[in-house]
């Protein structure tokens, strides 16, 4: 049996029934989806910052992306607990725009209504992503953005804390119990930065390699 329905909701019940479920904002003209659907396309709208206006980040699109491409399901809230999800503000709220913008659909618990699992999109999704995963350089790219990310929000935290010992210093009391918790959270803080550092620097020196051979391979091309 098929089912066709423009309303997610009206489809979750039937999720683990057999039937054949076909939502008809899936259905578009063939050469259109193809293409939305493809590896560049993807490529071009959800993991070039520079090319798109939107909520989400790029990190934030792979890690669904890998997570996606063998065709299974992610567990909503163990995504909203990963690094590229909940060291930003509202990590809801990108999935929510991911979803609206066709990479993913969030399917909700019947019983309690609640967002409990990710799946792809389409189908077609599916299998562009499975190609995108293989290519280890965007991997490695979009790997130098997340701790780039990460390295300026420990930053930006180290700055407060910082400017709070400097008001405790210039107190009449001072609370020995918080100065000392601060200074041990700039510390660890400080320490995660070192480690950002040097898996860009890591990630960044296999891009050069990588770059180097292409330029080898195309010297010996034209030879």
């Amino acid at each position: 049996m098929i089912l066709l329905s423009s309303d997610k909701s009206f489809v979750e019940p039937f999720e683990h029934e057999h039937f054949h479920i076909i939502q008809l904002s899936d259905i578009s003209f063939p050469g259109r989806t193809k293409y939305e659907a493809s590896s560049p396309a993807i490529l071009k709208r959800y993991l070039l910052p520079s090319r798109s206006n939107h909520s989400w980040t790029s990190p934030q699109a792979w890690y669904c992306i890998r997570g996606l491409s063998g065709g299974g399901v992610l567990q909503y809230d163990a995504v909203l607990l990963s690094e590229p999800f909940a060291s930003c503000a509202d990590g809801a709220s990108a999935l929510s725009q991911l979803e609206e913008e066709g990479l993913i659909t969030i399917m909700t618990d019947p019983g309690s209504g609640r967002p409990h699992k990710i799946t792809a999109r389409t189908g077609l999704l599916v299998d562009a992503f499975k190609k995108l995963v293989q290519d280890e350089m965007l991997d490695t790219q979009i790997a130098v953005q997340q701790h780039a990310a990460a390295r300026e929000r420990e930053t930006a935290e180290i700055r407060g804390w910082e400017e709070e010992l400097r008001r405790l210093a210039g107190a009449k009391r001072q609370p020995e119990t918080r100065e000392n918790y601060l200074l041990r959270k700039v510390a660890e803080a400080q320490q995660r930065i070192v480690l950002h550092e040097r898996r860009m620097e890591e990630a960044q020196q296999r891009i050069a390699l990588h770059e180097r051979r292409m330029e080898e391979t195309e010297r010996k091309l034209k030879i």
